[in-house]
This record gives C-alpha cells, structure tokens and sequence, in this order.
C-alpha cells in the first residue's frame, strides 16, 4: 500500500502545482487587466435606466466635437478586457466608450437580454451627456459575443446609430447551441444558463428572442446606417463561430430591405465558403486595407459582407480605418 502511494504522490503533486499555476496566474491577469489601460482612459459607473444598478464602463471623453465609438466586449469577458480601439480613439481625439452590459454570458441577464440592449443605449447617453459627441458620428463595434450584441442592438433598438462594424459575430443562439454542443465547448452550457433552459433541453423561444437573425429587421433604421459584418474564412474550425452566422445574417439584411435576391450570398458560394475555405469566383487581387487578403466580398448600399483569411478575430487597426475614413469622406472640405 505504501508503495503505491509513494508512485501515485508525484502525480498528485504535479497536478495540484499545474492547477495553482493556472488558478494564480488567472487571479494575477484579472488583477492587472486594468493596468493596461491607458490613463486618458477612466472608469465609470453608469446606472441602468432598466433595474437602477451601476454598470461599469471605460470612458474617454474628446477635447472638440467628435465621434463616438461604443466597443462591445467578447462573450466571455467584461469591460476590463483590453481593447486597442482606445488607442486610435485617443490618437484621433474621439470619444470612446466600453460598456460592461451585464459582463460575460453566463447569467440570464447578460446574453443579448432587454437589459444588455437598455445598458448600450446608456452608455450612449452617458457619453453624450458627459463627453464632447457628434451625434451624427456613434459607431458601436464588437467582436464575437460583441459582435452578438452590437447586432441585436441593431435589431431591437430604437437609437440612432451611423455605423455598426460586427466582426466574427453570433447571429444564431439555436444553431450556435448546436454547433458548440457538438463541439464539446461551454459555449453550449452558456447558452442553457442565460435562456433559462432546464434540464439540458435548451429554450428554443428564448434563444431566438436573443438572436439577432429572428429578430425582425427595423427596415428604416437598418437602411439608414451602414452596416459592416466581417468573418475570418477559417473560424469554425480555427475558431467557434462558423461564418455561416455572418453568411445568413447579411442575406436576411439583403431580402428584409428588398435590395434584390441577386445581391445575397448564393447558396452553393455559401457551401464552398463554409467547407473548403476558398471560393471558385475570382475577385482580382484584394487586400483588406493591406493587411489581410479578401476570400469573398459582397457590398449593395450601406450594406457589406467580408470574408478575410482569417479566424475568430478583430482586426483592430482596419475597423477602426473603415470608420476613420468614411467620417474624413464626409467632412472633407469642411
């Protein structure tokens, strides 16, 4: 009996340290998350128009009228995650925002709830009210999970917004639930939470009053701001959003504001796209913005679908340029 104590004790050392190293260098990035901030860069607390709590934001206000960018954090974070967009809003004098809206996805009122669309709009006002904002200018941006809510926010609020800038969003919590069940992740174990699921049967209902694709479009607001949703080509498999979720989106967009069947993603480029990660069609030599080559693009009006080679990311530097240029078009001359 000794003896196999003896043989099991290194394994049981080994695991413990393996299990503190992880536990305290977890504990040690949360503690210093915030350091990475910028000092221009303050903490705010903004209090729900919804429920009356506090809800946490990074806040940065410009010396001149400018505009607003409202950052959305990822599905499993909060505000406090670092995000280099407030860099080029410091750089440019813009004003910038990063609102918790309800932190991560792992509670029912977090997940694209009524409550997470009422903390955005909050946060806009509270930038308005407290910075120096071009109301004509507010983009909101967001990656994944915030790529999730900046399109519900498109979907289900009534706030004026000039730009919103997806980039590997959730569109679809029911395909996504599948999708990441299968995949074995706790993305699926998530979703259960916020729709109130029991049993492990998940809340169909629920899931599609948070989805942005069943949502019914706001054909005004949605043919009056441009709407840009990006995909990395290989996320899915280098990454836990299939682009199928940008895909169907744009397409919905298209049919909804009656742009004209032949300007949605047809379905057999949409399978190539999906299963090989490169399509047949020929775009000539394009990059976006210099950094990434463009697999697939799609544009009609103040809507746009790219397809990069890419994974689940942002690419920080071009969505920021997209806006920047387009508010330079606009002002030029001025």
């Amino acid at each position: 009996m000794k003896k196999r104590v003896k043989l099991w004790l290194p394994a049981i050392i080994l695991v413990l340290s393996v299990a503190a190293y992880f536990f305290i260098t977890e504990r040690y990035n949360e503690a210093n998350e915030g350091n990475l901030w910028p000092d221009e860069a303050s903490i705010v607390q903004i209090p729900s128009s919804r429920d009356h709590t506090d809800q946490a934001a990074y806040f940065v206000s410009s010396d001149k009228p400018s505009p607003l960018i409202i950052s959305l954090h990822q599905w499993s974070a909060t505000y406090s995650k670092y995000d280099v967009l407030v860099e080029h809003a410091i750089e440019n004098d813009w004003n910038y925002i990063r609102p918790n809206f309800r932190g991560p996805n792992k509670h029912a009122e977090a997940g694209g709830s009524d409550l997470v669309i009422s903390d955005i709009d909050d946060a806009i006002d509270y930038a308005i009210e407290n910075g120096n904002v071009d109301e004509d200018y507010i983009h909101i941006i967001g990656t994944s999970g915030g790529g999730h809510a900046a399109l519900q926010h498109l979907m289900t609020s009534q706030k004026k917004v000039a730009s919103y800038s997806a980039w590997v969003p959730i569109t679809d919590l029911v395909a996504w639930y599948g999708e990441s069940k299968i995949r074995g992740n706790f993305y699926s174990e998530d979703i259960l939470t916020i729709t109130g699921s029991q049993n492990g049967r998940l809340n169909i209902e629920e899931a599609r009053r948070r989805s942005p694709i069943h949502q019914p479009t706001p054909v005004d607001k949605a043919s009056q701001t441009t709407i840009q949703i990006y995909a990395g080509v290989n996320d899915g498999y280098d990454g836990s959003v299939p682009i199928s979720h940008s895909i169907q989106f744009y397409n919905k967009l298209v049919r909804d504001l009656e742009y004209g069947e032949e300007h949605v993603v047809p379905p057999g480029v949409s399978s190539e796209l999906l299963y090989t990660q490169s399509v047949t069609e020929q775009l000539g030599a394009q990059l976006l913005y210099g950094k990434r080559d463009i697999i697939y693009n799609k544009k009609i009006n103040n809507l746009s679908l790219v397809i990069f080679d890419g994974n689940h990311e942002i690419l920080s530097d071009e969505a920021f340029k997209s806006i920047l240029e387009r508010y330079d078009l606009a002002n030029d001359g001025q």
